[in-house]
């Protein structure tokens, strides 16, 4: 049941996508459907214009811009333990993923605050 909810959910996402993809190539000025040929005028027209052009260089460069900000944040910012293995602080032990390390965390915390035994 869930899969085909997905599946149709998916479908009705992606299908307005494919049919403006194939309409795109339509050489004539009306849209039609089904296409009555095939031509790249459309595309043609969009990469000689010259606000088109302008506008992929400004966002090349907002991109570029990004991510020269973002890459040395994002490093400066991470956890010390986010490595694929890293020794866990809580009890040395040599851990393989996030998950199990804060599954060691848990447990060495869980014991260290419990109250001694009563004698």
């Amino acid at each position: 049941m869930l899969k085909a909810a997905v599946t149709a959910l998916v479908a009705f996402m992606t299908l307005p996508t494919v049919v403006v993809i194939v309409v795109s190539f339509n050489p004539t000025a009306i849209l039609s459907f089904p296409p009555s040929g095939f031509s790249f005028r459309w595309y043609e027209n969009a990469l000689t214009y010259p606000q088109f052009q302008r506008a992929a260089l400004n966002s090349l460069w907002v991109t570029l811009g990004a991510v020269a900000v973002a890459l040395p944040v994002g490093r400066r910012l991470r956890s010390p333990w986010s490595a694929a293995s890293c020794a866990c602080p809580p009890c040395g032990r040599r851990s393989s993923s996030r998950r199990s390390w804060f599954l060691a965390w848990r447990r060495a915390s869980a014991s260290s605050s419990s109250p001694p035994p009563s004698a």
